[in-house]
């Protein structure tokens, strides 16, 4: 297949598109490179099946031939008009590339949506539509799903993906500070009651998920979630990170430190009957690829 990423830079775009030439796909990365990096694709630039494109989904663009669209492009959510431009523009954009090509589309949503506190239950796909302080980025996904869903010829496919982590991932989120700081041997501060709690998805899981849906022939109307079933608490993420990176990190508590969930708890059992979906990567494995990534950057052979 010939498979056109939007976002294809960012830390997910450009680790689907490893995965997708990895099973053969041809792949055309589209990116304007706000928040993404070209150092990610730099690693397979020059495979034959890949080719890059810098532009902005928010404006137009024709494109060559092409079997599916991922749509996971998303600028940084601190810049609240451009985002909301690619949830609305872009989505239009999207959704007119594969209308031309007549080609599946598979739209990147997010926990988001659903506009829940952090750390709280997530039912089922359908659940109700909450506010929050986060209220534009809730807007944008669910005004991006909305449109899609309004392409009633359309073969759309709507992955709202919770937490994860792996390599490329930004050294400015919390789980890629916080590798971050381990490996240069800074000590952490946690909460002395010892209550905060990591629920998070190692990425290679995230991308069975996401290349399951480009491939697989019948897919069920409706949004699927892909998250993380377990949770690990931030304490033993530390010491775990700590081993495998032979860290000199001290841990320091504080009754400041206020508790805290890292990830939603989501209903996967719709991604487990449609995609035969199961997360499969533990917290040793996954930290330990992560922890090697940040130490060594890519290995890949392309």
């Amino acid at each position: 297949m010939k498979i056109l990423v939007t976002g294809g830079s960012g830390f997910l775009g450009s680790n689907i598109c490893i995965r997708l030439l990895n099973k053969g796909h041809e792949v055309i990365c589209l990116d304007n490179l706000s928040s993404g990096h070209k150092q990610n694709v730099m690693e397979f630039m020059f495979n034959p099946k890949f080719s890059f494109i810098l532009h902005d989904i928010t404006e137009p663009f024709t494109s060559a031939y092409v079997d599916a669209v991922v749509h996971c492009a998303v600028p940084d959510m601190r810049d609240s008009l451009h985002f909301l431009k690619t949830c609305s523009y872009g989505a239009f954009n999207v959704a007119g590339i594969a209308r031309r090509n007549n080609a599946r589309l598979i739209y990147i949503s997010s926990f988001e949506w659903y506009g829940h506190a952090r750390g709280g239950d997530t039912p089922i796909e359908e659940g109700s539509v909450g506010l929050h302080q986060g209220y534009d980025v809730t807007a944008g996904f669910q005004f991006a799903e909305s449109i899609f869903n309004n392409y009633k010829k359309l073969d759309i496919r709507i992955l709202r993906l919770f937490d994860f982590y792996g390599p490329k991932m930004s050294e400015n989120v919390f789980i890629g500070n916080l590798i971050k700081n381990i490996i240069d041997n800074k000590n952490i501060l946690l909460d002395e009651n010892r209550s905060q709690l990591i629920r998070s998805c190692y990425i290679d899981d995230i991308l069975d998920a996401i290349s399951c849906a480009v491939e697989i022939k019948d897919f069920e109307k409706g949004p699927i979630n892909i998250g993380a079933s377990q949770t690990i608490s931030l304490e033993d993420f530390i010491f775990k990170a700590k081993q495998f990176s032979c860290s000199k990190s001290e841990v320091q508590y504080s009754l400041d430190e206020k508790p805290f969930i890292i990830g939603h708890n989501p209903s996967t059992e719709k991604a487990e009957r449609i995609l035969k979906w199961k997360e499969k990567i533990t917290y040793d494995q996954g930290i330990a690829k992560t922890i090697k990534f940040f130490r060594e950057g890519p290995t890949r052979d392309y």
